[in-house]
């Protein structure tokens, strides 16, 4: 396990806090256990702003939890026993103490949708045996368009194994798409900073065309209209997502950009690329 000058001096080059780098230390060495597993590693391909982090751009902002889509069905018994076999190597290895501390399956018609894990956690940081938890959520019941990918785990810490973990991942067009899409269901701020970022920052790295068609794919299997993204991202919309704005991100990253530039930029990609338009009464629509 890392000790706490390194903590601190990553901290304070990030800009965030020592507790957040704890936290980011913790999810990389239960992300390499999970990469590792026999079974799980093969199973789950790691999505969201934690992949971005992970095994995309090592800039991105902070996350808090780790989230996966199975390819597979997994019992929630047996997935927690492969978990449990995960937080032991991890302990021996690196020396974190990592424990399953609770588990909410969710099903829907007798159909497993989702299971949400948390694991308590003694990191470099703790001088207590007080645990802190961070989440891992498996979703069963995405669609993933294309197929995941192989991806090496970007190195953040001196005590990672080598040579690095290669981690299966989410391509970075599916990512993209699924971020669209969760602004269909949902206006949080990481959703629209990811969004952001991929559009307006990292258009070159992947293929627009793909990431659009697949998130037209990912709506029509939830029942969303795509169209509908012009609303979500009406200025009507600005006043929902500014209360948690700062707040929501401040602990993520050195610098939270402005709502201001990040909604205006991230319509003027969507107008390219989804061919929105203005229309005075509504903000924005297809």
């Amino acid at each position: 396990m890392i000790g706490l000058p390194e903590v601190q001096r990553l901290a304070y080059r990030a800009g965030v806090s020592a507790r957040m780098i704890e936290r980011d230390y913790v999810l990389t060495w239960a992300l390499i256990g999970l990469a590792r597993h026999p079974a799980l590693g093969a199973a789950l391909a790691l999505k969201g702003g934690t992949a971005l982090k992970k095994v995309y751009f090592a800039d991105w902002r902070y996350s808090e939890d780790l989230d996966f889509t199975a390819q597979q069905i997994i019992t929630p018994e047996v997935l927690l026993a492969q978990l449990s076999e995960i937080a032991q190597a991890v302990g021996d290895e690196a020396g974190i103490e990592l424990v399953v501390a609770s588990s909410e399956p969710r099903e829907d018609g007798g159909r497993l949708r989702n299971v949400t894990v948390y694991l308590g956690y003694v990191g470099p940081l703790h001088r207590t045996r007080r645990r802190r938890e961070f989440k891992l959520d498996f979703t069963f019941d995405e669609v993933m368009v294309n197929p995941p990918v192989r991806r090496s785990l970007l190195s953040a810490y001196s005590d990672e194994p080598r040579p690095v973990t290669p981690v299966l991942a989410y391509s970075l067009e599916e990512i993209g798409a699924e971020k669209l899409r969760t602004l269909l269901q949902r206006t949080q701020p990481r959703d629209l900073y990811d969004v952001w970022r991929l559009l307006v920052e990292c258009g070159a790295d992947l293929d627009l065309s793909l990431a659009v068609e697949t998130f037209r794919t990912k709506c029509l299997h939830k029942g969303l209209t795509p169209e509908s993204l012009a609303q979500a991202l009406a200025p009507a919309q600005v006043g929902k997502i500014r209360r948690a704005w700062a707040s929501r991100l401040e602990n993520q990253m050195a610098d939270v950009p402005s709502l201001e530039q990040v909604m205006r930029e991230t319509r003027r990609a969507l107008r390219v690329h989804l061919a929105l338009r203005r229309n005075h009464a509504t903000g924005y629509q297809n």
